[in-house]
């Protein structure tokens, strides 16, 4: 009987645990969602600070969820499955967290531009925007699947992920067009590519 009870409590923690993780993908959510608003609106600042409070409230939660269980697991407590159960919120959290490293990127990135004096053109915004579009929908896709278990998601997430690629190299391609043209300034093109390419990295999370 006590080794029953000692498992349900775990089984109430790692429930915990995962109610976490879904408070947890709804604050990246936004985060994902104010760092494209506030490329898309130039970067006013009430949208960035929006961006940054997303940002830090990800950052901590996550390392609360990664201490909570890694405590778990540590116990030596858990159950083969409970264990597995674990480990795989821990993925997800990390995996979380990987995304608003990313985001972090693409942020300095566009505020490097701004600092320097620089803006994107309004095609150049229209690309990027339309890679943050894919993002979310990818990463709404993804998180929907975990909660659910939906089967038939993941390949959802598959052709997704086929698409933001496609996005991405049509976007590279148009830059180089405009800086041919002189609608686009030359001396973004590399800071442009890295751009695309961390949304890229977003998507392969």
């Amino acid at each position: 009987l006590a080794s029953s009870a000692a498992s349900d409590v775990y089984k109430r923690q790692i429930y915990m645990a995962a109610k976490e993780i879904s408070r947890l993908s709804a604050h990246a959510g936004k985060m994902i969602e104010a760092m494209k608003n506030a490329i898309e609106k130039r970067n006013i600042t009430d949208i960035r600070d929006k961006y940054v409070d997303e940002h830090d409230k990800v950052k901590e939660l996550q390392n609360i969820i990664v201490d909570f269980i890694t405590k778990l697991i540590s116990s030596g407590n858990l159950t083969e499955k409970q264990a597995e159960q674990a480990a795989g919120l821990m993925v997800v959290s990390n995996n979380i967290e990987r995304i608003a490293d990313r985001c972090d990127e693409v942020d300095g990135l566009y505020k490097k531009i701004l600092d320097n004096g620089q803006l994107l053109s309004d095609a150049a915004i229209a690309d990027l925007t339309a890679c943050m579009d894919m993002t979310e929908k990818l990463f709404s896709e993804s998180m929907n699947a975990i909660i659910t278990g939906d089967s038939e998601t993941p390949d959802k997430v598959a052709a997704d992920r086929k698409k933001i690629r496609k996005l991405q190299r049509q976007a590279g391609k148009a830059h180089l067009a405009r800086v041919k043209k002189n609608t686009c300034v030359r001396s973004l093109t590399a800071v442009s590519y890295t751009h695309l390419r961390a949304h890229e990295t977003l998507a392969n999370l």
